[in-house]
């Protein structure tokens, strides 16, 4: 058996080229890859805030302190309030 640890959420960012038209000036960007997906949030995420906040009672601003010291892309829900 083999454990490794790693961050409990991850993040990843693309970045797409952006070419201007000298011509005409319209920009054309280039269309992300289809793992990037759709939606921001993977499912998986949620889940994952949710079993660390309400499974192991973790707070919200320690989760956000664990992830930046990770270096993710990760910030807690707002309140609506």
């Amino acid at each position: 058996m083999r454990i490794t640890g790693g961050a409990p959420l991850r993040s990843q960012v693309w970045e797409t080229e952006k070419l201007r038209c000298n011509l005409c000036g319209e920009v054309f960007t280039a269309p992300l890859p289809e793992e990037a997906g759709t939606e921001k949030y993977d499912e998986t995420a949620g889940a994952m805030v949710g079993l660390l906040r309400y499974g192991s009672g973790l707070p919200f601003n320690r989760l956000e302190h664990l992830q930046e010291s990770m270096a993710a892309l990760c910030r807690p829900p707002r309140s609506g309030t």
